[in-house]
Order: C-alpha cells, then structure tokens, then sequence
C-alpha cells in the first residue's frame, strides 16, 4: 500500500495526528451499557486523498469507515469484519473492513456518486435508497464466517447498523458517526460513538443515554475544535459515570503488495498473458479496491510471469 501524502503534511503533524487517532472502549452505567469512542480525522484524511474523493464522497465513505472502526472494539486478535452496503440508489454500495488491530480500509461502488450537477445534494436516504446491509465477521473460533442481512430500512448507516444489531446479533444498539468539513468542503474532523446494552440493563438507563446519543450533535466538529475523547464523553455521559477501560490506534491500512498482485497475474491463463505481451497495453496497471494503490508490470515482467507459467 502507498499512502498519498496530505497537504502540508510533516513528520510531526503525523505523529500528532497519529496519537490523536484512538479508539476508546468505556462503561456507562457500572458496567450496564458498554461502548466505544473512536477519533478518526486522519484515518479519514487518508482514506480521501488515497481515493481522491469529493466532499460527498468523503462522508459517505468515511462514515462507513468509522463504523468499521468503531465495530472492531470487540473483536480479538485475529478476527476482523466486513460491512458491504448493496443500493438502487446513487450510491450503488460500498465495502468496508475492520480488523483487531484497528486497520480498516474500503471502497465505494461508484466514485464519483453521480448527483445532478449544480443542484441541491439529495439526502443520504435518497441516495442510498432500497437495498441490504450485510455484516460479516471472521472470529477466531468459527470455521466458517458469520453474515447477518438486513435490508435497509433507514437509508442512514449508524440507524441501520442499529437494526442490524437488534435483529441479526439481538443486542440493542446505537452509534453517532460523523465526518465534519468547512465552508470550503475540507475536511475538519470525524470520530463516532457506538453504545451496546448489556443483560441486565436498565430500561430506563438505556433510554436516556440512546436520547443523549441522538443529542450529540456532530462529532466530527468537536473534534475539529480540539475536544478530546475523554472529555466528549464526560459531557455527553457524565451523568451515567463513564469508565474507560481500553483504547487503541485506529489506522487506514490495507496489505496489498506489488507481489500480491504480480501473483494474481501470473496465475492468469498463459492465453491471457500472451494476449497482454502481443496487444497490450503495456505497462500492465492494476490497482487495489480497498485503498486506490495502483502497481504496473512492464513487458520484461509479464514476459516472465508468462515463461514461469510454462
């Protein structure tokens, strides 16, 4: 994976981004309610320039990504998640991973979503429109992967994602995700909040922090304006005494390699490989779905893939 540099990017502002970038599992409640507090600004940062993605694109994307790494609060080592919305809208889909070590990474069925230009931009309902959200999760004591289907009921991730969760894993749920930007269209700040009700809960509890979650408005400009982790849910949960209990990094990273894909190459049939060296186009260009990183393969290489297969 190559990583695009961001605007005026230095060694320090990437440590200190870097540091920034956490997720926090916390309690609420003495233990009734658990959750997970994720600051994402640079993740997402990363995810646009690697995509090179518009305003819209960036949200929808990176609320997506978010979600992802919120999710990953409880997995343990060596599982991951993938969450792949399939829509009639203009948004087509999208596919996104998470893993135990805080690395996600995901693409966007259609870049750029197609809008009328110079109109208002519709509603993320709208541009979703109908279609099925699917979670799917690799743990570490299952053979075979785990998928829950809904359909999409909302039009709006973090809404959805609560269905999912109430009806696919019977775990009342709730998240905040948010991707905040200025006038300009640049990106300021993005994190989420991700609340999971125990057995044993109280209903009561249960329902006034859902309705403190809804209140919490925009995330992603808190964290635009300096306010940290810690302190966003002392404000928005102090009443229900929150206890942090974990954190960790959280960070846009995807394991595509040259040799990764000189490998898909050269297990092409010997047909296809001749076809590529006799028509072209050379230099061969292929590039990762997951973070937009593209690999070339000169004639000397195809002509080598090509005498191997032989």
């Amino acid at each position: 994976m190559e990583k695009r540099p961001l605007p005026g990017d230095t060694l320090e502002r990437r440590l200190r981004a870097g540091r920034r970038d956490q997720l926090y599992q916390f309690l609420l409640d003495f233990g009734g309610i658990r959750g997970a507090v994720l600051h994402a600004t640079r993740v997402i940062d990363e995810m646009r320039a690697n995509h090179r993605l518009g305003p819209l694109e960036t949200l929808v994307l990176g609320q997506a990504y978010v979600a992802a790494g919120l999710m990953t609060v409880n997995l343990k080592s060596p599982e991951s998640l993938t969450i792949k919305v399939d829509c009639s809208g203009p948004i087509g889909g999208l596919t996104v991973d998470g893993n135990a070590f805080g690395e996600v990474r995901g693409y966007l069925a259609q870049d750029p979503i197609p809008v009328a230009a110079g109109g208002r931009v519709p509603r993320l309902q709208d541009l979703f429109g109908s279609g099925t959200l699917t979670v799917t999760k690799h743990l570490r004591d299952g053979a075979h992967p785990f998928s829950g289907v809904v359909e999409m009921r909302y039009g709006s991730l973090a809404e959805d994602l609560s269905y999912y969760f109430a009806t696919s894993e019977q775990t009342p749920s709730a998240l905040n995700l948010s991707v905040a930007f200025d006038a300009a269209g640049e990106l300021t700040g993005a994190g989420g909040v991700f609340l999971q009700a125990l057995p044993g809960a109280r209903a009561d509890q249960v329902q006034d922090v859902e309705q403190l979650l809804r209140g919490l408005h925009s995330i992603g400009a808190a964290f635009a304006a300096g306010e940290e982790p810690r302190a966003l849910l002392e404000r928005a949960f102090g009443a229900h005494e929150p206890v942090i209990i974990a954190r960790r990094r959280v960070v846009f990273m995807c394991h595509c390699s040259a040799q990764r894909f000189r490998d898909h190459l050269g297990a092409l049939p010997r047909a296809e490989l001749q076809d590529m060296l006799d028509r072209g186009p050379l230099p061969v260009e292929t590039t990762c779905l997951y973070c937009n990183t593209s690999y070339r393969f000169d004639r000397d290489q195809i002509a080598e893939l090509l005498a191997a297969s032989g």
